[in-house]
């Protein structure tokens, strides 16, 4: 995985990865710093397979959103996130942001 090349800006849409569930999730970056590799992210969860971390993320002050997260590239076809680089939000588990793939 390589650092994001992009400048991360609010609105835009990333995919999210953990160790918590299989396969991505939305992301909605809500606050930048101007930078290509960090941003706060919304995350959205499965409220049917996600019920457990969903319950965590509730009792967070922070709700669903991660703070300062690291986004990468877009993962190539096939690729898997390198968990080894993600962020580790206690009570949650380890996150790591992309872009999505550029069709």
């Amino acid at each position: 995985m390589a650092p994001s090349t992009q400048i991360v800006s609010v609105g835009r849409q990333l995919h999210v990865y953990s160790d918590c569930f299989s396969g991505p999730r939305p992301a909605t970056v809500v606050a930048d710093f101007g930078t290509t590799t960090h941003a706060n992210v919304n995350v959205q969860l499965d409220g049917c397979k996600d019920r457990a971390l969903l319950a965590r993320f509730r009792d967070r002050p922070e709700g669903n959103t991660l703070g300062s997260i690291l986004v990468f590239e877009p993962l190539s076809p096939g690729e898997q996130p390198d968990m080894s680089m993600a962020g580790h939000y206690p009570g949650l588990g380890q996150f790591v942001a992309v872009w999505p793939p550029r069709h």
